[in-house]
């Protein structure tokens, strides 16, 4: 059996060339159904609804959520808060 020689490190980490303080925030563009019911402060009932009701809509039909298993849906952040403006005050 032959052994192979592993590298080793030849520069330590230090202040030049590792980032410490720098944090990055990397916004979702998909997340789960059960998500949006936290996100949206809505109901799963309620959320469940509005997918429904913007699936319909010829305006939001598939944009606004990806089905990639059985039982996970994806939404759309953007255009579920796109959907949730157009309903804004359209109940008065």
């Amino acid at each position: 059996m032959i052994k192979e020689k592993r590298n080793s490190v030849t520069v330590l980490p230090s202040k030049q060339n590792t980032i410490l303080d720098e944090e990055i925030f990397i916004e979702p563009i998909y997340i789960k159904a059960t998500r949006a019911c936290e996100l949206f402060d809505l109901s799963r009932s309620t959320v469940n609804k509005y997918l429904q009701e913007a699936e319909e809509d010829e305006k939001y039909r598939n944009r606004i959520s990806i089905a990639v298993a059985q039982n996970i849906l994806l939404v759309n952040i953007r255009v579920f808060e796109e959907f949730l403006r157009s309903k804004h005050k359209k109940f008065l």
